[in-house]
């Protein structure tokens, strides 16, 4: 009589292995997993900042209006007269486009380095013929500050700029700039040296006042630029005022690169910025971190030429609980783009807190970089990635071709021991 065990055995199918196509569905799915994980992974590193309210409006330096009111319209240029300055007329209420023009092409050529004299006003006033096309020094506040459009004319200027300064006296004087003054608001204390025009009768609010008429190149540079002491104006928690903006910016632009990067502090954390904001003021500073956020802007504050284009966005850094740091930036080499990883050259200024667009408050260090640099990690070997591939597959071949093997095991045994149960109870095998 056959043994039922030895039947069975010899009966019994053999575990099958995994067909190919399992195990390379296996082998794609483990991949895809991968692939989920390592995106997921980025995804949650470069997660997105609240952004003020309008993303596309930079957070302009506040210089209360950053220019002075528009106040009652300019003295009308007059075409009138045919010689110049000889024709000029005092104690009228027009001002003689010729002479304007010819004293607007001398101020053109002039380097603030000529010499002139403090006249006072009422000297002025008093022999304004002895005095006409004498340069000046003219001192006082800057009340109103607006521009004027010209027609065609020599000097090759489209426009001029005028305003109204009052001096300690209460004196008011009317000056025609040829060029356009940067960083310069109302209330500011100005000084420059200008040539005399004549004296006008100028009518504000049915009032006729009589000013001193000057034209001048522009203003002279303000004392705050060169005046540390202006960063203790600043409030934390708000826009960068305009003035200590301006003192930092020249700040940088007097400081060469290579000093700038000798100096700059490393390592200064989120919390240290926010916690001890008045020690960090003014030093300069790196920071690293993600760009999410660039946009070029056009400002008319900044008092420093050659910044007619600048940069601002928000930079997340590699700390914990995602801390984001706003930024200005003088410069931005065409390669860098959003979410690479770049280093910054520059200065700390204060701190800025605005409610972001879904109503959480955010709190940014504000840092006014010199230069924008891309960080480039050293570049991989292709091959190092197609051998990490390989090294992957084999490890889901190994593993998926253990689970079979492991499965055909319990298949086997529960077959042994359906096989004792039925030789316990001399079932005759079927």
């Amino acid at each position: 009589m056959t043994d039922p065990v030895d039947h069975v055995k010899q009966n019994m199918p053999k575990p099958e292995p995994m067909p190919y196509m399992r195990l390379a569905l296996f082998a794609i799915l483990a991949l895809l997993l991968f692939v989920s994980a390592r995106a997921l992974v980025t995804k949650i590193s470069s997660a997105q900042p609240p952004v003020p309210p309008k993303a596309s409006e930079s957070p302009r330096p506040d210089g209360s209006g950053a220019q002075a009111p528009a106040g009652p319209p300019g003295p009308e240029i007059s075409e009138l007269g045919a010689e110049a300055l000889l024709d000029v007329e005092d104690n009228t209420s027009r001002v003689e486009g010729p002479a304007l023009r010819a004293l607007l092409a001398q101020a053109q050529k002039m380097t603030g380095q000529e010499p002139a004299e403090k006249v006072a006003w009422a000297d002025l006033r008093a022999s304004a013929t002895k005095y006409r096309g004498m340069p000046i020094r003219v001192e006082g506040t800057l009340y109103q500050l607006s521009e004027k459009e010209l027609d065609p004319n020599p000097t090759g200027l489209r426009s001029v700029v005028w305003g109204i300064l009052t001096d300690a006296e209460m004196n008011r004087y009317i000056c025609y700039l040829a060029e356009k003054p940067r960083g310069i608001v109302a209330n500011d204390d100005v000084k420059l040296t200008a040539l005399f025009l004549k004296m006008l009768l100028y009518k504000t609010q049915k009032v006729e006042t009589e000013v001193a008429v000057v034209v001048g190149k522009c203003f002279d540079r303000p004392a705050y630029l060169d005046d540390p002491s202006i960063l203790k104006t600043m409030t934390q928690g708000t826009k960068i005022e305009i003035k200590p903006f301006n003192y930092l910016v020249s700040l940088l632009a007097k400081t060469p690169l290579e000093e700038l990067k000798r100096k700059a502090l490393r390592g200064v954390r989120w919390t240290q910025f926010v916690n001890e904001a008045e020690a960090y003021a003014g030093k300069f500073v790196c920071i690293e971190g993600s760009l999410l956020l660039c946009e070029a802007q056009y400002p008319d504050y900044i008092y420093e030429k050659g910044y007619d284009k600048t940069y601002w966005g928000i930079i997340l850094s590699g700390e914990e609980n995602l801390r984001f740091y706003t930024f200005y930036s003088l410069d931005k080499p065409l390669d860098i783009q959003d979410r690479d990883r770049v280093r910054i050259y520059g200065v700390f200024a204060k701190n800025w807190v605005y409610t972001a667009q879904n109503s959480v408050e955010v709190t940014s260090p504000i840092i006014i970089g010199k230069q924008m640099v891309k960080v480039r990690y050293p570049r991989v070997p292709s091959f190092v990635y197609w051998v990490t591939g390989i090294v992957f597959l084999v490890v889901i071949f190994v593993l998926v071709g253990v689970f079979a093997g492991r499965k055909g095991d319990r298949e086997y045994q529960a077959l042994r021991s359906k096989l004792r149960h039925h030789e316990n109870d001399q079932s005759p095998p079927t």
